[in-house]
């Protein structure tokens, strides 16, 4: 067990390490309700894990079990963009440290980074005891109905304004329409056709989820 927490120590300093010397990409997920190996939004087909992990463009350069709050974290690079996606899976239970933990790191995150949420909207059922501040980094969520219950704490780049499918498809077209200098407005319309196409629907009607559409 000892030499099992030294190997993740290791590793989890030589990653950061990694992360620090460019732009990187923090992912915090919200199990659904289900072990990471088989939840809606990490171990399933359109999980965070299964998804990038089964995409050529995207490489699994490390994981980890931390346990109690985090259940897994994968590490995942894209030589191409030159681009690391730190993704962490919060236990089922832990919906509301997710969103503090999420939230009080993007008061921290350099300039450089992107820092996303994706899980339900666990602010539709509470509130979150931290103080809101000025977030440096860019933002963005993936939760239904998000531009509402999340800005009173954060600044995003991409919010949604319906109910929607916080999927990894998504959240895979916004990524790298980011790490390619996309504006917000390109970023969100990429996103919208990833999210149109995978939910089979008109391409008009997603707008409506990332687009202010009255």
């Amino acid at each position: 067990m000892f030499r099992k927490s030294i190997f993740i120590l290791v590793f989890l300093l030589s990653v950061s390490v990694q992360l620090l010397s460019q732009d990187t990409v923090k992912v915090f997920v919200a199990l659904w309700d289900s072990p990471p190996k088989s939840d809606l939004y990490w171990g399933k087909l359109y999980g965070i894990k299964t998804y990038f992990s089964k995409d050529k463009d995207w490489e699994v350069v490390g994981s980890s079990n931390p346990g109690t709050k985090i259940q897994e974290r994968i590490i995942f690079y894209n030589s191409k963009l030159k681009l690391y996606v730190d993704a962490m899976a919060y236990h089922t239970d832990s919906i509301k440290t997710t969103i503090t933990d999420f939230v009080e790191y993007t008061y921290t995150a350099d300039t450089n980074e992107l820092v996303i949420y994706a899980g339900h909207d666990g602010l539709m059922d509470f509130t979150i005891d931290v103080e809101p501040g000025k977030n440096k980094c860019d933002v963005m969520v993936f939760s239904c109905i998000s531009d509402y219950y999340f800005s009173p704490w954060v600044e995003m780049i991409l919010s949604t304004y319906t109910l929607m499918a916080p999927e990894a498809y998504v959240v895979m077209a916004a990524i790298e329409s980011w790490a390619n200098g996309d504006s917000e407005k390109e970023i969100r319309k990429n996103t919208t056709m990833a999210y149109a196409k995978y939910q089979k629907t008109p391409t008009k009607m997603a707008e409506h989820t990332f687009f202010d559409i009255k």
